[in-house]
């Protein structure tokens, strides 16, 4: 399929103006640059997406060549410091710092012990027609006997509430240090070795076939895949971005609402991470989270799908970074 361009003529149009002073190109960059958001917020909201949805070809060229001239106009002191903020503004909002995909599958080849590898850990995992597939049962459930989705009975509520409070012994601090519960033998585990930088961009078409416990997704560091960041997402309650270091997990950030899952609908997960330690979270394309985190410097050695109870599923993951 043909790489979709910027329209030609309106972009002649823009950089003819072009001068040779610096003032002057950063500011008829900058005209240049507005034209071709322009035109990209035009076609997304037209029936068909753009087919070019990285922030690479044209526009990408562009905001490289905004954030240059916005760098020499600072330096040379040759533009008023609220106009060279409003372009860098501009050009953050943007632009892709992860440009090289490291990690890419949909499950379409029918497998997923190949191209790339995965590695089951625990648990249950089988590709479908929709993508790699998952089941696992939820403690209550795993105690009790009870796998379908019939409410539990009192019994099985209290011994609910036992199994939390002694995987809670450690203790729950909601806003810096609450303790992550061991992983269960209930849980279904799959990881992919992978180097992935620091800063990255992954996005996940997840999707829920049963209610169950939660979901997680890991980037780990080190073969036990012990140490990381996760987000957690357990149906209803809100969002956590948790960091698993030596000496334990901590949650980074919690969401300010819950997040929904709609049953057998595919929901698309964007979290990032920029070099300065920055993540974002979007569910849905709704933002979710964001925080400031610099406990790993280092690359990571994978991605791992955590399931805790329930029927989950994972349509595609991609990762992108900067290599």
């Amino acid at each position: 399929m043909a790489k979709r361009r910027i329209p030609s003529a309106r972009y002649a149009a823009c950089c003819a103006v072009v001068a040779i002073r610096p003032v002057r190109r950063l500011a008829s960059l900058f005209v240049c640059a507005v034209c071709a958001i322009g035109v990209t917020a035009a076609h997304a909201q037209s029936r068909y997406s753009p087919i070019d949805r990285g922030g690479s070809g044209e526009i990408q060229e562009l905001i490289d060549e905004l954030r240059r001239l916005t760098d020499e106009a600072d330096r040379a002191r040759a533009a008023d410091p609220v106009f060279l903020r409003d372009l860098r503004s501009l050009a953050s909002r943007y632009d892709n710092p992860w440009r090289q995909r490291l990690v890419e599958d949909n499950f379409r080849d029918g497998e997923f012990r190949a191209n790339p590898a995965w590695t089951v850990s625990t648990g249950e995992f089988f590709v479908s027609r929709t993508g790699l597939e998952s089941r696992a049962t939820s403690p209550v459930a795993a105690q009790s006997g009870n796998t379908s989705n019939e409410a539990p009975s009192t019994e099985e509520v209290v011994v609910g509430v036992i199994a939390n409070l002694l995987t809670k012994r450690l203790g729950d601090d909601r806003n810096e240090n609450r303790q992550a519960a061991p992983p269960l033998a209930t849980d279904s585990q799959i990881f992919l070795p992978a180097k992935i930088s620091n800063p990255f961009s992954l996005t996940a078409e997840i999707y829920q076939r049963r209610a169950g416990t939660s979901l997680e997704l890991l980037l780990y560091q080190g073969a036990a895949r012990a140490t990381g960041y996760s987000v957690l997402l357990e149906p209803g309650k809100n969002a956590l971005l948790i960091r698993r270091g030596s000496r334990g997990s901590s949650v980074v950030q919690e969401s300010a609402a819950p997040v929904s899952f709609k049953q057998n609908t595919i929901q698309v997960l964007k979290w990032t991470r920029n070099a300065d330690g920055f993540m974002t979270l979007h569910f849905d394309g709704k933002p979710v989270l964001e925080a400031v985190d610099r406990g790993f410097r280092d690359p990571f050695d994978g991605f791992s799908l955590i399931n805790r109870g329930g029927e989950y599923g994972l349509a595609s993951i991609r990762i992108d970074g900067t290599g």
